[in-house]
Protein backbone atom coordinates (compact mmCIF):
# COMPACT_ATOMS: atom_id res chain seq x y z
CA UNK A 1 0.00 0.00 0.00
CA UNK A 2 0.87 3.51 -0.95
CA UNK A 3 1.81 6.37 1.23
CA UNK A 4 -1.08 8.10 -0.58
CA UNK A 5 -3.63 5.18 -0.40
CA UNK A 6 -2.97 4.76 3.28
CA UNK A 7 -3.81 8.51 3.40
CA UNK A 8 -6.78 7.75 1.78
CA UNK A 9 -7.86 4.96 4.05
CA UNK A 10 -7.29 8.04 7.14
CA UNK A 11 -9.82 9.78 5.23
CA UNK A 12 -12.61 7.37 4.60
CA UNK A 13 -12.10 6.20 8.50
CA UNK A 14 -12.03 9.82 9.54
CA UNK A 15 -15.77 9.92 7.70
CA UNK A 16 -16.88 6.47 9.27
CA UNK A 17 -16.00 8.37 12.73
CA UNK A 18 -18.62 10.99 11.27
CA UNK A 19 -21.15 8.94 10.47
CA UNK A 20 -21.26 7.17 13.93
CA UNK A 21 -24.15 7.79 16.44
CA UNK A 22 -21.74 8.88 18.77
CA UNK A 23 -20.17 12.24 16.77
CA UNK A 24 -24.24 12.47 15.60
CA UNK A 25 -25.04 13.01 19.41
CA UNK A 26 -22.51 15.12 19.76
CA UNK A 27 -22.95 17.17 16.78
CA UNK A 28 -26.78 17.94 17.80
CA UNK A 29 -25.87 18.52 21.51
CA UNK A 30 -22.69 21.24 20.83
CA UNK A 31 -25.42 22.89 18.31
CA UNK A 32 -27.96 23.11 21.27
CA UNK A 33 -25.47 24.44 23.65
CA UNK A 34 -23.70 26.86 20.87
CA UNK A 35 -27.27 28.49 20.27
CA UNK A 36 -28.39 28.66 23.72
CA UNK A 37 -28.97 32.36 24.49
CA UNK A 38 -28.74 31.96 28.16
CA UNK A 39 -26.15 29.37 28.24
CA UNK A 40 -23.60 31.55 26.28
CA UNK A 41 -23.91 34.55 28.21
CA UNK A 42 -23.41 32.69 31.22
CA UNK A 43 -19.49 31.39 29.54
CA UNK A 44 -19.21 34.67 28.55
CA UNK A 45 -19.79 35.88 32.03
CA UNK A 46 -17.65 33.16 33.72
CA UNK A 47 -14.45 33.71 30.91
CA UNK A 48 -15.13 38.19 31.78
CA UNK A 49 -14.72 37.08 35.80
CA UNK A 50 -11.95 34.58 35.30
CA UNK A 51 -10.18 37.49 33.70
CA UNK A 52 -11.08 40.25 36.38
CA UNK A 53 -9.79 37.28 39.10
CA UNK A 54 -6.91 37.27 37.57
CA UNK A 55 -6.01 40.80 37.36
CA UNK A 56 -6.61 40.97 40.69
CA UNK A 57 -4.50 38.02 41.74
CA UNK A 58 -1.25 39.94 39.81
CA UNK A 59 -2.12 43.50 40.91
CA UNK A 60 0.67 44.86 42.81
CA UNK A 61 -1.57 45.93 45.59
CA UNK A 62 -3.85 42.96 46.18
CA UNK A 63 -7.57 43.26 47.09
CA UNK A 64 -7.62 40.14 49.30
CA UNK A 65 -11.53 40.91 49.89
CA UNK A 66 -12.14 41.60 46.02
CA UNK A 67 -9.84 38.49 44.87
CA UNK A 68 -12.50 36.37 47.37
CA UNK A 69 -15.49 38.09 45.74
CA UNK A 70 -14.38 37.41 42.08
CA UNK A 71 -13.63 33.67 43.28
CA UNK A 72 -16.85 33.25 44.22
CA UNK A 73 -18.52 34.58 41.48
CA UNK A 74 -16.23 32.91 39.38
CA UNK A 75 -17.26 29.28 40.96
CA UNK A 76 -20.78 30.23 41.20
CA UNK A 77 -21.13 30.76 37.47
CA UNK A 78 -18.85 27.46 36.82
CA UNK A 79 -21.68 25.84 38.45
CA UNK A 80 -24.36 27.10 37.05
CA UNK A 81 -22.64 25.85 33.59
CA UNK A 82 -21.54 22.96 34.33
CA UNK A 83 -25.47 22.00 35.94
CA UNK A 84 -27.18 23.51 33.15
CA UNK A 85 -28.75 20.38 30.66
CA UNK A 86 -27.49 21.77 27.63
CA UNK A 87 -23.95 21.60 29.30
CA UNK A 88 -24.46 18.05 30.64
CA UNK A 89 -25.52 17.04 27.35
CA UNK A 90 -22.25 18.18 25.53
CA UNK A 91 -19.81 17.29 27.62
CA UNK A 92 -21.26 13.36 27.89
CA UNK A 93 -21.87 13.16 24.50
CA UNK A 94 -17.79 14.82 23.87
CA UNK A 95 -16.89 12.43 26.11
CA UNK A 96 -18.40 9.34 24.65
CA UNK A 97 -16.66 10.52 20.89
CA UNK A 98 -13.80 10.81 22.62
CA UNK A 99 -13.95 7.45 23.89
CA UNK A 100 -14.16 6.17 20.43
CA UNK A 101 -11.82 8.15 19.27
CA UNK A 102 -9.58 6.90 21.65
CA UNK A 103 -9.94 3.08 20.86
CA UNK A 104 -8.96 3.86 16.90
CA UNK A 105 -6.22 5.84 18.20
CA UNK A 106 -5.29 2.42 19.83
CA UNK A 107 -5.50 0.43 17.33
CA UNK A 108 -3.47 2.38 15.19
CA UNK A 109 -0.82 3.05 17.64
CA UNK A 110 -0.97 -0.61 18.66
CA UNK A 111 -0.77 -1.62 14.75
CA UNK A 112 2.05 0.64 14.42
CA UNK A 113 4.18 -1.05 16.59
CA UNK A 114 3.74 -4.05 15.84
CA UNK A 115 0.55 -6.26 17.44
CA UNK A 116 -2.12 -7.89 15.65
CA UNK A 117 -4.76 -4.72 15.30
CA UNK A 118 -8.05 -7.77 15.57
CA UNK A 119 -6.34 -8.16 19.15
CA UNK A 120 -6.04 -4.75 20.24
CA UNK A 121 -8.71 -4.34 23.42
CA UNK A 122 -9.84 -1.36 24.70
CA UNK A 123 -8.20 0.04 27.40
CA UNK A 124 -9.97 2.66 29.76
CA UNK A 125 -8.94 4.76 32.09
CA UNK A 126 -8.94 4.16 35.53
CA UNK A 127 -7.82 7.84 36.16
CA UNK A 128 -4.50 7.26 37.83
CA UNK A 129 -2.06 8.57 35.26
CA UNK A 130 0.66 7.26 37.20
CA UNK A 131 1.79 4.54 35.32
CA UNK A 132 0.02 5.55 32.20
CA UNK A 133 1.49 5.59 28.69
CA UNK A 134 -1.15 8.70 27.55
CA UNK A 135 -4.49 9.47 26.73
CA UNK A 136 -3.35 10.81 23.64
Amino acid sequence: MTYNELVEKARELGVAIQDTDEFTAFIVAKTAADKSEKLQDKLGQFNLKKLDLNRAIIAEEKDNEKIAELNAEVKRLYEEIVSDPLMIAYSTTKDELDGVVRFIMQIIEGSAAGENPYEIEEQSCGGDCSACGGCH
